[in-house]
């Protein structure tokens, strides 16, 4: 896993040297913050909402950005009769942003971290309530339109327990700015 953790690094800034942004006025701020809300859907699941909160290092002369998020959110698993609360989902992302001129941003990015929930069964006979928590990975794919507004799609792939869903979410991004 270390040695991957490595890779990762060295193609980033890789591609920030190869692949150096226009100098000038028109770079995203260093920082941006944001703020979404969404649903959530596993398999055999209903939709749950969530909210979350990222803040982003926009990295200077390339593509990438890299983040820290908080989540919060619910899902209930009809066949199981048990309702999930992810009371924190943290996670570290980093992200490419594919077009980096005109109004549309394309990104794609890789999450991971740690998501501690309350899980409690629904049945009449034997209701019950666990904590569960353990570490998960969260590709992600959207869309920046006007430099602010952010159209996330996400797959959080939770390595215990079986807590695995799919996300969408619409959030409002404070800083960042135009990536020509």
């Amino acid at each position: 896993m270390k040695y991957h953790i490595h890779i990762l690094i060295t193609m980033i800034l890789t591609s920030c040297f190869f692949n150096d942004l226009k100098a000038g006025n028109d770079r995203p701020k260093a920082i941006e913050v944001e703020i979404s809300a969404g649903f959530s859907l596993a398999p055999k699941a209903e939709a749950g909402m969530h909210v979350m909160a990222e803040a982003r290092w926009n990295l200077p002369g390339c593509r990438f950005d890299i983040g820290l998020q908080a989540a919060n959110g619910g899902i209930f698993f009809k066949e199981r009769q048990e309702d999930v609360k992810f009371n924190l989902i943290a996670s570290v992302f980093a992200d490419y942003n594919f077009r980096t001129s005109g109004k549309l941003t394309p990104f794609a990015g890789l999450g991971a971290g740690y998501f501690m929930a309350e899980s409690a069964i629904l049945l009449q006979d034997s209701p019950s309530s666990a904590t569960i928590h353990g570490p998960a990975i969260t590709p992600r794919i959207g869309i920046e339109l006007f430099h602010h507004l952010r159209i996330t799609a996400h797959y959080r792939l939770t390595l215990k327990q079986d807590m695995s869903h799919w996300g969408i979410s619409l959030g409002w991004s404070f800083g960042g700015g135009p990536r020509r």
